[in-house]
């Protein structure tokens, strides 16, 4: 539970009523280093997203927090939400946790049971966006990375379990504004979406804050989920106003 709202009423309406956060006491054992920092932190503790603040306004509590959760196979959206690519789980404070005493404000959310690459949070009132950053978790998964990549070019592309991750140490600007393509061929044509069959492989292109993001040490990781039906031949790369910026091609391991 991360909040709760209790009190009393009768026939006359509320006698009282009060609202108190139990995210704090999750929050007391972060340790480490937040994923990310803006006008709060945001921690990963197990399966869920931590907002911390300190000295934390009431229009900071009053502000409602947008989270977009970009998945790492967007098959795993809800149905209704997989056109836009993402999923949107806003909520406000005292739903998720509150302010204590000594003005530190603390909300707790749940991400949801499919792998997510990263996400886009902040917040916004009446006159807009307030604060937003966007957060890598497909970090997390390239720290797990052993052997050798699959390739090597603009970035080292391994295979980890059903989905590509993308590594780049030293990532600059033009290697995070850049478009990635993806074009898998599959071992039998009629397995591609019907709209994909007459050019012979499924187009998965992405940006890299959709799928990871750049870390404050400079390194760009992004992870993509490969489709389920067998794949002959993978050929991927960035291309941005200029034409292309690297490509490589390679046929996944047996």
């Amino acid at each position: 539970v991360a909040s709760a709202r209790t009190g009393q009423y009768d026939e006359n309406g509320a006698r009282w009523e009060t609202g108190f956060s139990l995210a704090h006491g999750e929050a007391a054992s972060l340790a480490g280093e937040p994923l990310a920092s803006g006008l709060f932190d945001v921690w990963l503790d197990g399966d869920a997203l931590v907002y911390v603040r300190e000295d934390c306004t009431e229009e900071d509590a009053d502000a409602a927090f947008f989270l977009h959760l970009y998945p790492v196979d967007e098959a795993d959206l809800p149905v209704a939400v997989r056109e836009r690519g993402f999923e949107n789980r806003d909520f406000w404070l005292w739903q998720r946790g509150g302010r204590d005493a000594d003005g530190r404000c603390v909300a707790m959310t749940a991400l949801p049971d499919y792998p997510v690459a990263s996400v886009r949070t902040g917040q916004y009132d009446g006159d807009g966006a307030r604060w937003e950053m966007g957060v890598s978790l497909a970090h997390g998964h390239a720290a797990a990375l052993a052997g050798e990549p699959l390739a090597r070019s603009g970035f080292d592309v391994w295979l980890e379990g059903d989905a590509l991750v993308y590594v780049k140490d030293g990532c600059a600007e033009n290697d995070v504004a850049a478009q990635f393509f993806l074009h898998v061929h599959p071992v039998d044509a009629d397995d591609l979406p019907e709209a994909r069959r007459e050019h012979g492989f499924d187009n998965r292109d992405f940006l890299l804050w959709q799928r990871g993001g750049r870390d404050a040490d400079g390194r760009c990781v992004a992870m993509t989920a490969l489709p389920d039906y067998p794949v002959a031949s993978i050929r991927t790369g960035q291309y941005d106003a200029s034409g292309q910026r690297w490509a490589v091609e390679f046929a996944p391991p047996e």
